[in-house]
């Protein structure tokens, strides 16, 4: 068994397989709403959010991220993305642009529950 889980993994369409798979586990932890399991994983995926945000199923992930994040932690993912050599890149991916535009939603969202 564990022969055919290494070519699984090892094949194309097994690698991307297990992709979708993983970001589908990532995504039902943050839906979880736990803010341990949120932080650990937004942590992990520090240094990321740029290559993330232009794959298909990556991209969601990244746009759950900052959907579920605290203000602080999603001001911390929207710098990592806009301060990115490749923010421009970003801008015209297919998937990159929708992680952009949930950005610029999840700031004004956050701007608008500011106190002044």
């Amino acid at each position: 068994m564990a022969e055919n889980c290494f070519e699984i993994a090892t094949s194309q369409s097994g690698y991307c397989v297990l992709q979708i798979c993983s970001n589908f586990v990532v995504q039902h932890l943050l839906e979880l709403n736990i803010p341990e399991v949120t932080e650990n994983l937004l942590r992990q995926i520090k240094g990321s959010y740029v290559s993330l945000s232009c794959n298909k199923y990556a991209s969601i992930v990244v746009e759950n991220c900052l959907i579920k994040a605290e203000e602080e932690q999603a001001s911390q993912i929207i710098l990592e993305l806009l301060s990115s050599p490749k923010v421009s890149i970003l801008l015209v991916d297919p998937f990159g642009n929708f992680v952009i535009q949930k950005a610029l939603s999840v700031s004004k969202r956050w701007r608008a529950v500011a106190p002044w």
